[in-house]
């Protein structure tokens, strides 16, 4: 994807953000308000009473929000920040300050830094809303705290990891309804063959733009000795391990798979290589750390590169594996980053 257009993707999520949240909070249309959401919409919950709900419920929260406190809300957007995870889907981070106050529990509740946390999907010609998360600190007009910040600044996390759980859990769903979900029966990942289709679209998106995607191969070291020395069982359960370790550690816009044998790929968009080598090494750190309870420890070796103008996914591949070698070389359990301005053409 060139800067033109990202630039322009950015904007039509913005519009759609504000649309949003000008029908939301200032014209209280329940109606226009279900015209902006996406069919899977959910993980809506503010307040002292935080919950993740279903589209159905999301639907029954939106009509009781309108129908209790109807009068509009005014509000100034402090900071919005959008950041595309792939073709069709944005996030919005956004911090607001509603001028108004409601009464809750009681009390006249002052509402300010409105904390907003949305995914956008590109659905029928339009960026619809299929998640958001909203939390905000309530103070007094006094200024002192109504309800303990620490403890809606926790049920706020709490609630920010179920929203992204479901959104993972509800992608998975959307693609095997779509049938283009094709998993490893043994991990759970994505196989090769899911990966390679996804690596092609991401590539042919930022049209080889350096520095927007970072790839990082991971094989398991000795894998052939459990298996020789402990059984295919045991090197089963490593392998599901190892996935585990992996999938509970990659960020919530990573992409991870079965590469084959005892290696997994991981997609890292708007990703460059210094980082990418950063979490490599996170990720090396905690295979290392994990007693498999094996009577040996077990380590991995990482290949790390990034995408190069006029890259292709084959070159970026290729790339990546003469970085795993180099960390079989260099005694593995170690990450080797391939040189930025080496390209291996496809």
């Amino acid at each position: 994807m060139e800067q033109a257009d990202r630039n322009q993707l950015n904007e039509a999520v913005n519009q759609a953000f504000l649309r949003y949240l000008d029908t939301w909070l200032r014209k209280r249309d329940a109606a226009a308000l279900h015209d902006l959401n996406g069919p899977l919409v959910h993980g809506f919950g503010t307040g002292a009473n935080e919950s993740v709900y279903d589209p159905d419920e999301a639907r029954e929260v939106i009509e009781r929000d309108i129908s209790q406190v109807p009068e509009p809300f005014e509000y100034a957007v402090r900071t919005a920040k959008v950041t595309p995870l792939c073709t069709d889907v944005a996030l919005v981070a956004a911090d607001i300050g509603i001028r108004n106050t409601i009464l809750a529990q009681g009390q006249e509740l002052a509402l300010d830094h409105l904390r907003l946390t949305l995914v956008f999907r590109y659905i029928d010609g339009a960026w619809r809303l299929e998640h958001l998360h909203g939390s905000f600190p309530a103070t007094e007009p006094d200024g002192e705290e109504a309800w303990p910040l620490q403890a809606l600044e926790d049920r706020a996390a709490v609630l920010q990891r179920k929203v992204w759980e479901r959104y993972r859990a509800q992608e998975a769903a959307r693609q095997c309804e779509e049938g283009q979900a094709s998993t490893d029966a043994l991990t759970g990942l994505p196989n090769r063959e899911r990966m390679d289709e996804l690596l092609h679209r991401e590539v042919a998106g930022l049209n080889g733009q350096s520095g927007a995607l970072a790839v990082i191969l991971i094989d398991i070291d000795h894998l052939n000795l459990v298996n020789e020395g402990l059984g295919q069982e045991a090197g089963d359960r490593v392998l599901a391990d190892v996935a585990n370790i992996l999938r509970d550690r990659i960020r919530v816009t990573d992409a991870l798979a079965r590469w084959g044998g005892g290696a997994f790929l991981s997609a890292c968009p708007m990703t460059d290589g210094l980082e990418a080598e950063y979490l490599a090494r996170a990720l090396r750190r905690a295979v290392a750390e994990t007693d498999f309870g094996l009577g040996f420890p077990l380590t991995a070796s990482f290949g790390v590169t990034a995408l190069q103008a006029g890259d292709t996914v084959p070159g970026l591949i290729r790339r990546a594996e003469r970085g795993l070698r180099q960390a079989k070389e260099a005694g593995r359990d170690t990450v080797q980053v391939v040189c930025r301005e080496e390209i291996v053409p496809g």
